[in-house]
Parts: C-alpha cells; sequence; structure tokens
C-alpha cells in the first residue's frame, strides 16, 4: 500500500484554515436476517471484520480456516456472502 500525504508546510500551517464538519459516512445498513461468512486464519484480522460487519447490522459466522468453513456451509444453507482472503 502507498499512501501519498501532501506537504508539511510551515507558513501555512499558521493560517487559520475553515474546513466544514465532517459528515458521517453514508454505509449500507444490513438486516440481522442477512448472514455473512467471515473465513480468516488470523485471529486479531477475523474479530476485527468480523466487528466492523456486525457493526452493519449483518449477522456473522466465524471460521477459523478453509476446512472449517466448508464444515459451516454444509450446515447452514442460508449464508448470504462469505468473506475470505486467498493468499
Amino acid at each position: 500500500i502507498k499512501l501519498y500525504l501532501p506537504r508539511f508546510n510551515q507558513a501555512e500551517a499558521h493560517a487559520e484554515i475553515s474546513m466544514p464538519p465532517p459528515r458521517p459516512l453514508d454505509l449500507p445498513i444490513g438486516r440481522a436476517d442477512e448472514l455473512v461468512l467471515i473465513v480468516e486464519d488470523d485471529d486479531t484480522a477475523r474479530r476485527v471484520t468480523a466487528q466492523g460487519v456486525r457493526e452493519l447490522g449483518y449477522s456473522i459466522l466465524e471460521a477459523e480456516n478453509g476446512r472449517a468453513a466448508i464444515e459451516i456451509i454444509r450446515r447452514r444453507a442460508d449464508i448470504d456472502l462469505m468473506i475470505t482472503d486467498v493468499v
């Protein structure tokens, strides 16, 4: 990932800058009956992803690897979306 930031200019830093207040993000809100399966072997990444998706209103299932995900999929036909990384 490359991140480019504007160069710091001390002269401009002292000038008073009028900035509009930040607006809330318009993110789509899910429903509790929409089920998302998150497959991630890194526990921290899985927890963070699950929490973010849960905060958007979706119901979550978590799997720590592909084998566990397949078992969940075999038992649950109501999964609407699967999020996983492929390396």
